[in-house]
């Protein structure tokens, strides 16, 4: 692990999590919807496994962002996470990026309060909507936040997804 400066780190996106090659294939192929996701969630649930014996569990953390997987989002995601007034929240514990590819599949990049690469893996499965971009990524932010919450064992605060500051914030 390498030690990262969130507020340098614009391009410093991590390296995808193990079993994202493998969940993408089960998400393109030509399986009946029920089997497909079925088969997402077992891979998906392995892979959380993987990351959990490399890593160890993923933390609680202090504050957190949602991004689609492209390569722009995250670094717009990790220098969001980067900006004082972020970082500093929460008794200044462990920073989150979440992401969500096409198919409903999420992972989640976690740095501690020194800005070290902490947790980097696939936390599981979502139904996606339809409809344009900026739709779908409103409609993704509550069924992440379920998702984020259930996974960490920490309730979040509803968010409008239009609204300002973090997607992700922990209830007190």
């Amino acid at each position: 692990m390498r030690r990262m400066d969130l507020q340098e780190a614009l391009y410093e996106v991590p390296k995808r999590p193990m079993g994202t090659k493998v969940l993408r294939a089960v998400s393109r192929g030509p399986y009946p919807p029920r089997t497909k996701a079925r088969v997402r969630r077992e891979v998906a649930a392995a892979s959380r496994q993987a990351a959990i014996r490399r890593w160890g569990p993923p933390r609680p953390i202090g504050v957190g962002e949602i991004k689609p997987a492209s390569r722009h989002a995250l670094a717009k995601g990790i220098a969001q996470l980067g900006m004082p007034s972020r970082y500093t929240v929460q008794g200044n514990r462990r920073s989150a990026l979440v992401s969500y590819d096409a198919y409903g599949n999420v992972s989640m990049s976690q740095w501690d309060r020194n800005g070290n690469l902490a947790w980097n893996g696939i936390i599981g499965t979502i139904a996606m909507p339809s409809g344009t971009p900026a739709a779908v990524g409103n409609a993704v932010e509550a069924p992440i936040r379920r998702l984020i919450a259930r996974t960490l064992r920490q309730p979040m605060i509803n968010k409008d997804p239009s609204a300002t500051g973090p997607d992700l914030v922990p209830t007190r």
